[in-house]
Protein backbone atom coordinates (compact mmCIF):
# COMPACT_ATOMS: atom_id res chain seq x y z
CA UNK A 1 0.00 0.00 0.00
CA UNK A 2 1.09 3.70 -0.16
CA UNK A 3 1.39 5.50 2.77
CA UNK A 4 1.02 9.27 2.75
CA UNK A 5 3.61 10.96 5.12
CA UNK A 6 1.08 10.85 7.92
CA UNK A 7 0.42 7.10 7.88
CA UNK A 8 3.81 6.32 7.53
CA UNK A 9 4.54 7.91 11.05
CA UNK A 10 1.74 6.34 12.05
CA UNK A 11 2.33 3.17 10.85
CA UNK A 12 6.13 3.36 12.52
CA UNK A 13 4.77 4.51 15.53
CA UNK A 14 2.19 1.33 15.72
CA UNK A 15 5.31 -0.88 15.00
CA UNK A 16 7.77 0.85 17.60
CA UNK A 17 4.74 -0.24 20.43
CA UNK A 18 4.99 -3.66 18.94
CA UNK A 19 6.30 -6.40 21.74
CA UNK A 20 6.21 -9.41 19.42
CA UNK A 21 9.84 -8.73 17.46
CA UNK A 22 9.29 -11.73 14.89
CA UNK A 23 6.24 -9.51 13.85
CA UNK A 24 7.64 -6.04 14.11
CA UNK A 25 10.11 -7.61 11.43
CA UNK A 26 7.26 -9.05 9.24
CA UNK A 27 5.37 -6.30 8.92
CA UNK A 28 8.64 -4.16 8.13
CA UNK A 29 8.73 -6.63 5.47
CA UNK A 30 5.72 -5.31 3.76
CA UNK A 31 5.85 -3.69 0.42
CA UNK A 32 3.65 -2.34 -2.24
CA UNK A 33 0.47 -4.56 -2.78
CA UNK A 34 -2.29 -4.87 -4.90
CA UNK A 35 -4.59 -3.16 -2.30
CA UNK A 36 -5.80 0.56 -2.20
CA UNK A 37 -6.64 1.78 1.88
CA UNK A 38 -9.72 3.47 1.73
CA UNK A 39 -10.57 5.65 4.80
CA UNK A 40 -13.89 6.80 5.66
CA UNK A 41 -14.83 9.71 8.42
CA UNK A 42 -15.31 7.96 11.04
CA UNK A 43 -11.61 6.75 12.59
CA UNK A 44 -12.85 3.26 12.49
CA UNK A 45 -13.87 3.15 8.95
CA UNK A 46 -10.76 1.48 7.29
CA UNK A 47 -11.30 -0.50 4.21
CA UNK A 48 -9.02 -2.69 1.52
CA UNK A 49 -10.00 -2.44 -1.95
CA UNK A 50 -8.28 -5.36 -3.69
CA UNK A 51 -7.59 -3.31 -7.25
CA UNK A 52 -6.92 -6.33 -9.18
CA UNK A 53 -11.03 -6.85 -9.06
CA UNK A 54 -11.30 -9.37 -6.17
CA UNK A 55 -13.50 -6.53 -4.65
CA UNK A 56 -13.45 -4.54 -1.30
CA UNK A 57 -11.95 -6.04 2.52
CA UNK A 58 -14.14 -4.52 5.25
Amino acid sequence: MNFNKNQTILFNKNLDSLNNPTLKEKLKELSITHYELILGKDSLDINLKDILGGGVLV
